[in-house]
């Protein structure tokens, strides 16, 4: 129903009545944020409870201080890969020319388009990984995810400033934001598990399969926060920001790849014996 319809707005201490509209927003907000402080608190405490047992050796814990880092880029990655089914989903409602040959394509379609890239690059990719993947590591595959969809919401900013403007922008926009984040993808997605199961304490290997989809669960209940920045700094301003900081991050772990690449065992520091990482 829309407000606006209803008359004019209540006076103050109705808004914040108990029951009321505001009320009922403040109760969604707090449960919403109980849900995100849970999200990143457990995988936390697993990781953490993982660390300090007695079944991990310290050539072990070696890996798991690596696969924090992971674990942590990860995050990063479904933070702003996700919104696609929130933020960006609304942007292409609310903002967005959806025109298309003279043809007007509903805004749910557009979330038809990820996976559509996905068929068209995923044999691009599986063919590159093939000839030159054995040259990249992983922490390099995951900081390349990191600064491809960092780009995407620097483009969304721009986006984002031309909508603020009142035009509606060409779908064009949305649909070269998608490619940038399919293409982040298939550098963090394919390996992730893989390396999931390869740094993982022989004692614990089931359960960090689950703390893997628990980064995209951390990552998708902090990225459903940030929204509500929209109204303090502009949408276009909160795109930025969010993108600057996962390219920073990404830059780090491409700067880090080789340290990374010890403590993961993909390579001996020098002078040091190899930390063995199991294949199976």
């Amino acid at each position: 129903m829309d407000t606006r319809e209803q008359g004019p707005a209540p006076s103050a201490p109705d808004e914040w009545a108990p029951g009321g509209p505001t009320g009922h927003e403040a109760g969604h907000k707090a449960i919403t944020f109980v849900l995100t402080v849970v999200a990143v608190v457990v995988p936390a405490g697993v990781l953490l409870s993982m660390y300090r047992s007695p079944k991990v050796t310290p050539a072990e814990k070696t890996r798991l201080r690596a696969y924090v880092w992971l674990f942590l880029a990860a995050t990063l990655f479904w933070l702003v890969y996700d919104q696609m089914g929130s933020e960006l989903n609304l942007f292409a409602e609310q903002k967005t020319d959806l025109s298309l040959f003279g043809l007007h394509v509903p805004a749910s379609w557009t979330q038809s388009l990820p996976s559509l890239f996905v068929i068209v690059l995923a044999p691009l990719f599986a063919a590159f990984w093939v000839r030159r993947g054995r040259r990249m590591s992983t922490p390099l595959k995951f900081g390349l995810a990191l600064l491809l969809t960092g780009a995407s919401f620097v483009v969304m900013s721009g986006a984002a400033a031309i909508a603020s403007t009142g035009v509606k922008v060409s779908l064009m926009w949305l649909v070269g934001v998608y490619v940038i984040q399919v293409m982040g993808e298939m550098c963090l997605s394919p390996v992730g598990l893989s390396v999931t199961t390869k740094l993982a304490p022989r004692a614990f290997t089931n359960q960090m399969t689950g703390v893997w989809f628990l980064a995209a669960a951390t990552g998708d209940a902090i990225g459903a926060q940030l929204p509500r920045l929209d109204a303090v700094i502009g949408q276009s301003a909160n795109f930025l920001w969010q993108g600057a900081v996962v390219i920073a991050a990404g830059a780090v772990m491409v700067v880090f790849t080789r340290r990374l690449k010890t403590l993961t065992g993909e390579a001996p520091a020098s002078g040091a014996p190899t930390v063995a990482v199991r294949t199976a």
